[in-house]
């Protein structure tokens, strides 16, 4: 009879409860329906205030700022000093809110599992990615700037077949860019670990040979989870592999980019843009150079927002809850030595 936590609450999801709680009935009813299953739900707020689970939790879905100082000042994360009552030894699973783990991994018991929530947000991102590079090649902040100006001008815009994007990352948020990107004719490649054949890419090359991959691509979407080997990934020899039209998009994390060296590439106009929807420091500082780059586009680390966010944690969750009360495999296995 597994005691089920459900604590804090998934970033960027809008609840109207003032205390931060966001399961609904029909939420309520789906886990409750499992075999076994006693559900608890506090929100982070009643977590910091020194409220604790009736019963020490089995399973918990958690959405928590972890190790992660730039993370600790957001809404709905359980800080790390409110941890103490919900990883316990009595834990035998935990599941994040997060598709990235590496702020979590670290507090993680041995021999515990702990599984992502990759694939929640694939397809909330996927359109965020697609609706940057259409507004790019469309020239949409152009005609914005034409229509306050009130200048009847026609431009000169691309269509996006045959375009070339290189995906850094190739899991399913990676995937479903591709998906999209194949829909509207774009060549399609990808870097990940290892090369491999992966439906919807023309090529996977290893990220040894990531500058192979970037070179020719007109599109380059960081999607890749933050490890050891990917952090400052994209840095100045990455980007001078890019031709100056090209186009970043990042909406994976902010220390896989080194800042550093895409400031002075945007300055320089050695890149057409970016957008991006991760930094080295959230929020981000009011003083960041990014904030006054005219060819840059911020997202406040929310292109996974959706109104579907809550029930596709809750299906992600139910499924796996379901896999652990029965004995089977869970899905999404975070790999430690991987970290992802």
């Amino acid at each position: 009879m597994p005691d089920v936590l459900v604590a804090g609450t998934p970033f960027g999801l809008q609840v109207a409860d003032p205390c931060g709680r966001w399961l609904t009935d029909a939420h309520e009813t789906v886990l409750e329906s499992l075999p076994g299953v006693r559900l608890e739900h506090l929100s982070a707020r009643e977590l910091s205030d020194g409220v604790r689970p009736r019963r020490k939790p089995n399973v918990v879905l958690l959405e928590t700022s972890g190790i992660s100082a730039e993370y600790a000042s957001l809404p709905g994360l359980i800080p790390r000093s409110a941890l103490d009552g919900i990883i316990t030894g009595e834990l035998r699973w935990i599941q994040s809110c997060s598709a990235g783990v590496e702020h979590l991994l670290p507090l993680v018991p041995g021999g515990v599992p702990l599984t992502s929530a990759s694939g929640v947000h694939a397809k909330a991102v996927a359109e965020v990615v697609l609706a940057g590079i259409l507004a790019h090649a469309k020239r949409f902040d152009t005609r914005r700037d034409n229509q306050h100006r009130r200048a009847w001008e026609a431009l000169d815009c691309r269509e996006l077949g045959a375009t070339t994007v290189c995906v850094l990352g190739v899991g399913h948020i990676g995937a479903e860019i591709a998906r999209l990107c194949n829909a509207f004719g774009m060549l399609v490649v990808g870097v990940a670990r290892n090369a491999r054949k992966l439906d919807g890419f023309g090529t996977v090359f290893p990220q040894s040979h990531l500058h192979e991959a970037l070179r020719g691509a007109r599109y380059v979407v960081v999607a890749c989870p933050l490890t050891e080997a990917t952090r400052g990934m994209v840095d100045a020899a990455a980007l001078a592999q890019l031709d100056p039209s090209a186009y970043l998009l990042n909406i994976a994390r902010g220390p896989i980019v080194d800042d550093d060296a895409l400031v002075d590439a945007l300055r320089r106009n050695a890149l057409s843009g970016a957008l991006l929807d991760a930094f080295e420091l959230e929020p981000l500082p009011g003083d960041h150079p990014y904030w006054s780059l005219p060819t840059v586009r911020l997202l406040p680390h929310d292109s996974h927002s959706s109104h579907r966010l809550g029930d596709n944690q809750i299906k992600a969750f139910a499924d796996n809850l379901r896999r652990f009360v029965d004995g089977e495999s869970l899905l999404n296995v975070v790999d430690p030595d991987a970290g992802y």
